[in-house]
């Protein structure tokens, strides 16, 4: 073929806006419906992939906490969406006639979404009826009634469950009681997350012999409860987590030495939230403690050095400012975090911040039992190897930190102050 030739077939390419623009109308139409349909199809086809390959646990293999955390690491799916497809996967699995109609392309994933909700094997011939010959939204609102039509008593029962909530304590000879009385649906969202609480306790700590799956429950409740009465976070929560009971009433803001000195420079921010005007941070801190965490102009944090084996809090502060939470890749976990020294302590590794990582509980288990390595190059790269070999890299962050007493430099919680003015924030 001549090059005259070539390019005009690549000029003629069917997925070129130009080549779009000149479709008639009711080939666009009829294109764009056909698609939707191929879609679908290739949607279904996909669940059915994500279901047998969490039935596997595949995603094990990774260093995931569970499929969800695969499919947002691989896939791009954000915590919500990727729940909400392994539970459409796994109904999948369940209803026969949904499942044909999805691969068909008969139905789209908004309507078999909304669909499986409420369908079992008894009522989903009905109801992919009523969803072929309704739009998306309107078969999301006869879902969300589908009970009350049902059960119109069900919003009436639910009032009196929620207006009768209470919890019961009694204390005899035999034990101490307590007993929950809650609407279905928290009852169901409490029963749930002291499910997934349960199990990530006995991941980190498998059941010892003689004690039950019952047992390990109530310790994870009661230090659930106990912790947050102290200001702690989750069962099982590290004592050297980030922020501290006395943290959590900080106001901590990342600002560039240039706002503090002059209101110029490029960062000024809540941790872990919406960017600052130098006088909205003065304001927000006018009536609070306030920890500094003092970045110079290449963005790197100032100023942490070589301290003992358990990291101080200031060091712990400038830390979780660096990483952001947990560090492996995909995880995103910011609260229950703990400072993994990549090269142990007792090995000679200082408890520097260019030898710390955040690692959440899950992983920092696997990088220690679980046989998992975690290596941090100069520039600030986080690698993860797991035993079989598998290499998992993270994304780069801010590194460059100078020593206490180097220029520019200072330490926290202790002597030397940043060389920038003190602003108003005190």
């Amino acid at each position: 073929m001549s090059e005259n030739a070539t390019a005009t077939t690549t000029g003629n390419r069917p997925d070129t806006r130009e080549a779009v623009a000149v479709l008639p109308t009711e080939r666009l139409e009829a294109e764009i419906t056909e698609l939707a349909s191929r879609l679908a199809a290739g949607e279904c086809r996909w669940l059915l992939l994500v279901a047998e390959f969490a039935r596997r646990e595949a995603w094990r293999a990774w260093g995931c906490v569970s499929i969800v955390h695969w499919l947002g690491w691989h896939c791009g799916l954000d915590p919500r969406s990727a729940r909400e497809r392994v539970r459409v996967a796994r109904a999948l699995l369940e209803l026969g006639a949904i499942r044909e109609a999805f691969a068909a392309g008969d139905l789209s994933y908004s309507k078999v979404r909304a669909i499986t909700r409420v369908a079992t094997p008894e009522t989903e011939v009905e109801l992919i009826a009523t969803a072929r010959h309704a739009t998306a939204a309107q078969v999301e609102r006869l879902v969300a009634r589908f009970r009350q039509v049902l059960d119109p008593s069900r919003a009436a029962a639910a009032q009196r469950a929620y207006d009768r909530r209470r919890v019961v304590c009694s204390d005899d000879v035999g034990g101490f009681c307590a007993r929950l009385h809650t609407t279905h649906d928290e009852g169901s969202a409490f029963a749930g997350a002291l499910e997934e609480l349960t199990v990530r306790s006995v991941r980190q700590r498998p059941l010892a012999e003689g004690e039950s799956l019952g047992q390990r429950r109530a310790d994870v409740l009661v230090e659930t409860v106990v912790r947050a009465a102290q200001g702690d976070v989750g069962a099982g929560a590290s004592t050297d987590a980030p922020l501290s009971p006395a943290d959590r009433h900080l106001v901590v803001v990342n600002v560039d030495a240039t706002v503090l000195a002059a209101d110029e420079g490029q960062r000024c921010e809540l941790d872990g939230g919406p960017g600052l005007a130098a006088e909205a941070a003065r304001r927000i801190a006018c009536d609070a403690e306030v920890a500094r965490i003092v970045t110079g102009v290449n963005g790197a944090i100032v100023g942490v050095g070589r301290s003992r084996r358990r990291p101080p809090r200031w060091l712990r502060r400038y830390l979780h400012a660096r990483d952001q939470g947990c560090r492996f890749p995909g995880c995103g976990e910011r609260r229950v975090v703990s400072a993994h020294h990549v090269r142990h302590w007792v090995h000679g590794g200082p408890t520097d911040i260019h030898n710390l990582l955040e690692l959440c509980r899950f992983h920092h288990r696997l990088v220690h039992e679980g046989g998992w390595s975690a290596a941090l190059d100069r520039h600030g790269v986080a690698t993860f190897t797991s035993p079989t070999g598998r290499t998992v890299v993270g994304h780069p962050i801010a590194t460059g930190l100078r020593p206490p007493g180097s220029a520019g430099g200072t330490t926290v919680g202790g002597s030397a102050e940043p060389p920038v003015r003190r602003s108003a924030l005190g």
